[in-house]
Order: structure tokens, then C-alpha cells, then sequence
């Protein structure tokens, strides 16, 4: 048997990094929208800048929820604390799903309309990222990753 094959023994995670991986998971798809969403158009279509944004958005938002629920399965963390900004984001979401029950046009209120997709899926992803944000960077440290990733993007915009 030469060295470079691998056993199936060698491909199985530790229980250590099998908890820690969702975590890596959801920091990845938070510094991935930091960087991507800046830079994601296509030269096709109609609506080729904010289209793929949105999309952009929609999936990466949903890659670090599924990340942070899994964390949240294996380790039971991180633990919910409510902070006085946070009763402020609650009061927001609330409002915008009062308003989409009483909307006359639901489509246009949960996704909004082409060219400007300011629905309520919309913002329910800007509020998510906010809570990945908050539970996963929620330190000087965490703060300078964030912005680091996001002035790389800068510069290249």
C-alpha cells in the first residue's frame, strides 16, 4: 500500500472539530457575504445588478443559518442573550411582517419587486446576518475580521 492512499479511518472527524466545524461554517458564509455581495453582478439580463445580489444574499444567509443551527444542535451554543439593540430589531420585524399581512399585493411584499428587492425576505436576511453577526463576531476581534473582509471588497469595487 503506497502512502498516498487513505484509509477510512483517517477521514473521520474528531468529536471536537465535528462541533466546531458548523461554526467555521457560518463565520465562512458571513466573511463570504462581506466580500461577495459588493462584487456580485452579471453582464447578462435586465436586472444584472441587483439580481444577483439578492441571490447572493438569499443563499449565503441561508448557508450560515443552516451552519448556526447545526452549532447550535451539537453544542447547544450559543446560548440567547436578548440585548436592548436587539428589542429594537424584534419591534422592526415585527412591524414588516404587520405590514405584509395587511399588503394588498402579498408577492410583491415577500420578495418586492424586480430591481428593487426590499421585501420581506429581504429583510428578514438583513436580520439574520445581524444575529450571525452579533452571536459569531461579537468581539474586537470578530469586529476587525468583519472589517477587514469587508474594506478588501472596497477596494476592489
Amino acid at each position: 500500500m503506497n502512502s498516498s492512499a487513505v484509509s477510512a479511518s483517517n477521514l473521520r472527524l474528531d468529536a471536537g472539530t465535528a462541533h466546531a466545524l458548523p461554526g467555521l461554517w457560518v463565520r465562512a458564509a458571513a466573511r463570504i457575504v462581506m466580500v461577495a455581495l459588493p462584487l456580485a453582478i452579471t453582464p447578462w439580463g435586465r436586472d444584472a445588478y441587483n439580481g444577483p445580489k439578492v441571490l447572493v444574499l438569499y443563499v449565503l444567509t441561508a448557508v450560515a443559518l443552516a451552519g448556526w443551527l447545526l452549532f447550535w444542535v451539537s453544542r447547544r451554543q450559543p446560548r440567547w442573550t436578548m440585548t436592548m439593540p436587539e428589542i429594537a430589531v424584534w419591534a422592526f420585524l415585527l412591524a414588516a411582517l404587520l405590514s405584509s399581512v395587511a399588503s394588498i399585493n402579498p408577492r410583491l411584499t415577500f420578495f418586492g419587486a424586480p430591481e428593487r428587492y426590499e421585501g420581506l425576505l429581504a429583510i428578514a436576511s438583513y436580520l439574520a446576518l445581524y444575529f450571525v453577526g452579533t452571536h459569531f463576531f461579537g468581539s474586537a476581534s470578530g469586529f476587525r475580521e468583519l472589517a477587514a473582509a469587508a474594506g478588501g471588497a472596497g477596494i476592489v469595487v
